[in-house]
C-alpha cells in the first residue's frame, strides 16, 4: 500500500493491491471497512475506486486498488473516478463549457501516481 498527498487537496490518493490492506488503516466514509478482495474478484473487478476515512482522525483519502496489473485505459478510468471524488469533497463542479484545468492536472497526477504503483507493486509478480 502506498500513500499519496496531492498537496494543494485536502483528500489524500491510497493505492493498494488488496482492500484487506486499506482496510488496516482506512474504513469507507459511511464506517464500514471497504469489500474484500475475495468479493471485488467474484465480480470481476480489476481495480476499484473509494471514499475512504481514516480510522483515527478525521482525514479523508480516496483509495483505489489494483487486484490485477491494469491497461492503461483502467488506469485513466480509476483515475477518473479518483480525481470526481476529491472535487466532489471540495465542492469542485465540472464545467462542461470551459477548460477544467483542475480536473485535468488531477486526473493526471493521480494516473501518474497509478503508473508508478503499478510498475513498482506488479514487477515484482512478473
Amino acid at each position: 500500500m502506498k500513500f499519496y498527498d496531492p498537496q494543494i487537496y485536502p483528500v489524500g490518493l491510497v493505492l493498494s493491491r488488496t482492500g484487506e490492506e486499506i482496510n488496516r488503516y482506512y474504513n469507507g466514509t459511511e464506517g464500514a471497512p471497504i469489500e474484500t478482495s475475495e468479493t471485488a474478484e467474484e465480480r470481476g473487478a480489476i481495480a476499484t475506486t473509494y471514499k475512504l476515512k481514516r480510522k483515527t482522525g478525521d482525514y479523508y483519502a480516496v483509495g483505489i486498488v489494483f487486484r490485477r496489473k491494469p491497461t492503461v485505459q483502467t488506469i485513466a478510468h480509476e483515475a477518473f473516478h479518483a480525481a470526481h471524488c476529491i472535487m466532489q469533497y471540495i465542492g469542485e463542479d465540472f464545467i462542461y463549457e470551459g477548460n477544467n484545468e483542475s480536473w485535468a492536472y488531477l486526473v493526471g497526477w493521480i494516473a501518474m501516481k497509478c503508473e508508478e504503483f503499478v510498475a513498482r507493486e506488479f514487477k515484482k509478480t512478473e
